[in-house]
């Protein structure tokens, strides 16, 4: 998302926005912000669009293996704990608001281009 922002940093530094302003206000690796910068350009540019809170999740295939071995997924933290101490099984979740400090919104934030 970084590198994303980065780009879009640049693009609006070419159009006369300061890219110290924009890094004062914003951070690179924050979804609302991210999603906020995007949503102005888009609609300075006229493409409609909307934020949208989203849920993601991805599985390694040993993770896969293992739910349909168990035909179910894992029920409580500690469960999940126990199949992913085995190698080659993971998870990555984002918009859960598992590991957020106190101070930060536990979703995440896109913006959905097309929109209505």
């Amino acid at each position: 998302m970084a590198d994303l922002a980065s780009q879009v940093f640049d693009l609006l530094s070419e159009r006369g926005v300061a890219k110290a302003a924009l890094r004062r206000r914003f951070r690179e690796d924050s979804c609302i912000n991210s999603t906020r910068v995007l949503f102005d350009v888009y609609r300075a540019a006229g493409i409609l669009a909307d934020a949208v809170s989203v849920r993601a999740r991805i599985y390694s295939p040993g993770f896969v293996e293992r739910a349909h071995r168990e035909g179910r997924m894992p029920v409580t933290p500690e469960e999940l704990q126990s199949w992913t101490s085995e190698p080659g099984v993971w998870s990555v979740g984002i918009g859960y608001g598992i590991n957020h400090g106190k101070q930060k919104w536990p979703g995440h934030l896109v913006l959905r281009s097309g929109a209505t």
